[in-house]
């Protein structure tokens, strides 16, 4: 039987703590309900120094290495997202630098890239998609567009594939 797919999801401080658990648990009950044959998932959460960090909601999250330790075969990449509340009111994604970097490099090694929800913002900042068409947390939608013009930006459908780029969101009202 060929090795699971391995899913690494990229996490760093302030991040939403539904975007790192929704996909690791989704992975994890397709494992456990998988046909005979199917090699399931392995899923690992990846830092920039391999240290926890704390989600936005307070809770800390523990990290299975560091991001220079994501080597080898990554068939499924998830970047997820973070949102700060500035001043004043309004919700703002965050974009992480560290991750931004590390993406430019990594992103084009996986069989799949994906982001969730805000996640979308740093994989626009490192230019993974610029010229397709992505979604976002319909609150940070129209800031991606403001910021990444290269980008065509949708901010209705729950999830849209672009090439071997894939970004989800959240809508409004269902």
């Amino acid at each position: 039987m060929p090795p699971p797919h391995r899913v690494v999801i990229v996490a760093f401080p302030g991040v939403e703590l539904l975007d790192i658990t929704g996909p690791a648990e989704v992975f994890s009950v397709a494992s456990r309900v998988s046909k005979a044959g199917f090699p399931g998932y392995t899923v690992q959460v990846a830092t920039e120094n391999g240290e926890p960090v704390a989600t936005s909601s307070g809770l800390r999250i523990h990290s299975d290495l560091r991001l220079d330790e994501v080597t080898g075969r990554v068939d499924t990449l998830l970047v997820s997202g973070a949102v700060a509340h500035p001043e004043g009111g309004g919700v703002q994604a965050v974009v992480d630098p560290v991750v931004t970097d590390w993406l430019r490099t990594a992103a084009p090694r996986a069989g799949r890239t994906g982001s969730v929800c805000a996640g979308a913002h740093l994989l626009a900042a490192a230019g993974l998609l610029d010229g397709r068409t992505a979604t976002t947390h319909w609150l940070t939608a129209a800031q991606l567009a403001a910021a990444h013009p290269e980008v065509d930006v949708d901010p209705d459908p729950i999830y849209i594939r672009s090439g071997p780029v894939k970004a989800s969101g959240a809508r409004s009202s269902l």
